[in-house]
């Protein structure tokens, strides 16, 4: 069990004084007993506003709340007469895992604090002290589930969950948010009764939300084999990109060279290289036949060492003598300058990568302090110390070294300042991309220069071992040609085999996602999953036996495996029944959910909330059955019933079922001295 709510309280601020409740909560069977429209569900309601969860029923954060606490609150219970609510707030103790503790306070009605502020101090109420640590978060906004100053981001540590990202709507993903989750676990009397998981919201895109939901509750392994598939899909679709490609850009690279690459094929392949067809690069032999380049590049060798057979030439000429000091000259002069460009590359290079270092440092700066101005904006005053820090050099500034009279930047204006130093810094690395990419441009038409020098220093010192005539000068042209032509196909000979390497390693990977996505069980089901599914169908019929469930025989009623709701002959055992029954199945399926937990590992927090749970004129013996039931295992869970259950029949009721009760006598909110 990692969720129990310890103490509610209530203060509302009125024209009349100050109004207020306290309610003390232990574990086991919880009942908050008041007659009708005296502040029962207002209660109930209160807990689900401080835990942020109002979604669940509305999409505005005080409507959650009845009037009294956001409105008008009547204060004369005899004349029923009214007075104007100046403020109201809610504070929830709540104890988390590991025994952890901590109050949640948010605001109804404020002039500074506005309602979608959540002030966590890590204590319980009766123990909160000046002193006592204390922490803003902000809900029911952008951000709330997700970064780091959201409040559900801190419930769900506080509650030991880890929020899932599931399939969602036009390939994305999505995370599973609490208000998903917690329809589950908490029954609210005006929406709640409508059916299971009847308070819904669908905002996240998440597709199935519901079978999600109970699949997260339930740990069920089924979830996260769906988001593994999915997600090994989504990697074999970038394999199968990054094969196209490849194979694209090495055929455009041939294009215009009299070459052609052969059994390349174009999709995604799990088997690499193809013994039975295997990949080459061909050349044109100038008529309607081609050579394999290995055999092409072979012949030309041998070529090239035959015109390079030594061959006596007594005689130096002077002429070309001094062209090829003159051309060495000139290449010494072109490699100093290839070096020193690509000294310059090395160093605009590492100035990116610190830009790039310095904008994601700013970008993380701008998220934190737009989270404060956030919190500032709802009211908060603890938000101080998040920007003790210089937002510019990061370094804590100690008072004393600054006068009282200079002034600081604000949130606000540090938020402005930051944005306009990632300005700056984007338009540096904007101009440093754009002159690092002018100089690779001019290192690569170095290198080509420096290769093309090399080869005529070879023709020239060629000449010089070669007797002068036709046939000397026919040879060094030949010799020329042929070693850049050499040159270039070497180089696609390199490239080819880069490709079949990368070509490889693609082919292995999506080998092993296909196995990884073959060894997913075929029916999405692990055992384990089937043993809690069966768990759950045994406690769903014993309580509906007990409850006196009347349409149907319960030997008629299973739980799907494709949504894994109550089913009879593969239809909505909802749709079929009456509306009382209709109220005892979400009796029995959120406390099988709860047993399913007590016997096995899964999310449930071992928290179950019903307000009103006597719907439809549910029998009384089936209400007393259900108390019973819910009084099981007192230790380990926390059912907290809200009813208007007639205070003598409820006590009958209760008479040797393990309880607490809590009796509101006239209205909750009552005016405090």
């Amino acid at each position: 069990m990692n969720l129990k709510v310890r103490h509610l309280r209530l203060r509302v601020q009125t024209g009349q004084g100050m109004f207020g409740a306290d309610i003390p909560f232990s574990n086991g069977l919880m009942v908050v007993r008041a007659e009708n429209s005296r502040g029962k569900s207002t209660a109930v309601q209160s807990i689900l506003f401080a835990l942020g969860l109002e979604r669940m029923i509305t999409t505005q954060p005080a409507s959650a709340l009845t009037s009294a606490m956001r409105d008008r609150l009547i204060y004369d219970p005899d004349t029923k007469a009214e007075t104007a609510v100046v403020s109201s707030r809610v504070s929830v103790s709540i104890e988390g895992v590991n025994g952890e503790v901590a109050t949640v306070t948010r605001w109804v009605v404020d002039d500074k604090l506005g309602p979608n502020l959540v002030r966590v101090q890590h204590a319980l109420i009766n123990d909160i002290t000046p002193q006592t640590p204390a922490d803003d978060y902000y809900v029911g906004r952008q951000g709330g589930a997700s970064r780091e100053r959201g409040f559900h981001v801190w419930l769900a540590g506080f509650l030991g969950w880890s929020m899932p990202e599931l399939p969602a709507r036009e390939g994305r993903t999505s995370q599973l948010y609490m208000e998903q989750v917690f329809p589950l676990l908490f029954v609210e009397q005006r929406r709640g009764w409508g059916g299971i998981q009847a308070q819904m919201p669908a905002f996240s895109g998440v597709t199935e939300v519901r079978k999600r939901a109970v699949e997260f509750i339930l740990a069920l392994e089924v979830g996260q084999h769906e988001l593994t598939r999915q997600r090994l899909r989504a990697h074999e679709a970038e394999l199968a990109q990054a094969w196209h490609l490849s194979v694209a850009a090495f055929g455009q690279s041939l294009t215009g060279s009299g070459l052609k690459a052969l059994g390349l094929p174009e999709r995604l392949q799990t088997t690499w290289p193809d013994e039975n067809h295997p990949a080459e690069v061909s050349v044109s032999l100038g008529d309607d036949t081609w050579q394999p380049l290995d055999e092409y590049v072979a012949a030309a060798s041998t070529e090239l060492a035959r015109l390079d057979a030594p061959e006596t030439n007594p005689r130096a000429d002077s002429n070309v003598s001094a062209r090829i000091i003159e051309t060495l000259d000139t290449a010494r002069q072109v490699r100093a300058l290839d070096l020193a460009l690509r000294e310059e590359l090395f160093r605009d290079e590492t100035e990116l990568r610190a830009i790039d270092h310095r904008i994601a440092s700013l970008a993380d700066d701008l998220r934190q302090h737009q989270d404060i101005v956030v919190l500032q904006g709802l009211g908060s005053s603890v938000t101080e110390q998040l920007a003790a820090d210089c937002p510019v050099c990061h370094q804590h500034l100690p008072a004393s070294l600054l006068p009282g009279e200079v002034p600081t930047m604000t949130a606000s204006e540090s938020v402005d300042y930051i944005k306009k130093q990632i300005d700056l810094f984007e338009a540096m690395r904007n101009d440093a991309e754009q002159a690092a990419s002018a100089k690779r441009e001019r290192w690569v038409v170095l290198r080509q220069r420096g290769d093309a020098l090399t080869l005529q220093v070879q023709a020239l010192r060629d000449d010089l071992s070669l007797p002068t005539g036709g046939l000397a000068a026919e040879n060094a042209a030949l010799r020329v040609e042929l070693r850049d032509r050499l040159l270039r196909l070497e180089g696609v000979v390199e490239r080819f085999d880069e490709l079949q390497v990368k070509l490889e390693g693609l082919a292995a990977e999506s080998a092993a996602v296909k196995a990884a996505i073959k060894d997913l069980p075929k029916d999405e089901l692990s055992d384990e999953d089937r043993k809690k599914l069966r768990a759950l169908h045994r406690s769903f019929v014993e309580q509906l036996r007990a409850y006196d469930f009347g349409s149907f025989s319960n030997d008629m009623v299973q739980i799907g495996y494709d949504d894994y709701l109550p089913r009879r002959d593969d239809f909505d055992l909802q749709a079929d029944i009456s509306a009382s029954d209709s109220v005892r199945v979400i009796w029995a399926y959120l406390l099988g959910l709860l047993e399913v937990g007590e016997e096995f590992h899964t999310n449930h927090p071992g928290f179950v909330v019903f307000d009103e749970p006597k719907q439809q004129s549910a029998k009384d013996i089936s209400f007393a059955a259900l108390l019973k039931r819910a009084s099981k295992g007192a230790s380990s869970r926390q059912v907290i019933f809200a009813t208007s259950e007639p205070l003598e029949t409820l006590n009958s009721m209760l008479e040797d079922v393990p309880h607490t009760l809590h009796v509101v006598d006239g209205y909750l909110l009552h005016k405090l001295v």
